[in-house]
């Protein structure tokens, strides 16, 4: 009788597969195997120390099993900025920055994240147009 689990050895080379952007979309590592998202649905990612929570326009939440540090080095090209240590959000979905002791960031779908005063400088560096 032949089993249905697939070996460690093969989940680890499905894993690397998630470090790569293809076509758009990035496989992430869940419990389940991997999840296939669009770059362009992701409105923000969420750190959880060794796991992330993403939530995307539909308001979907997929949780991944990697660090904010694994995720930012997959996105690295992308359109994304870290806002705050357990924060990272999609530019293209930023409706406006509000000032603040670090501030904060409104997105699409009228969520809102704190900018903190470390990762502030940066963030307005990299998304103000002058």
């Amino acid at each position: 009788m032949k089993s249905n689990k697939m070996p460690e050895k093969g989940m680890g080379k499905l894993i690397s597969l998630s470090q790569k952007i293809i076509y758009g979309r990035v496989a992430w590592p869940t419990p389940q195997g991997l999840e296939f998202i669009l770059i362009d649905d992701i409105l923000y990612i969420q750190s959880f120390g060794n796991y992330s929570r993403i939530r995307t326009t539909s308001l979907k939440e997929v949780v991944v099993l990697k660090s904010m540090i694994a995720i930012e080095d997959i996105l690295s090209v992308a359109c994304f900025a870290r806002v705050h240590h357990q924060y990272i959000v999609n530019i293209h979905h930023i409706l406006r920055y509000t000032k603040g002791n670090g501030g904060a960031v409104v997105l699409s779908n009228n969520i809102t994240i704190p900018v903190s005063r470390e990762k502030k400088k940066e963030f307005l560096g990299r998304v103000l147009v002058i």
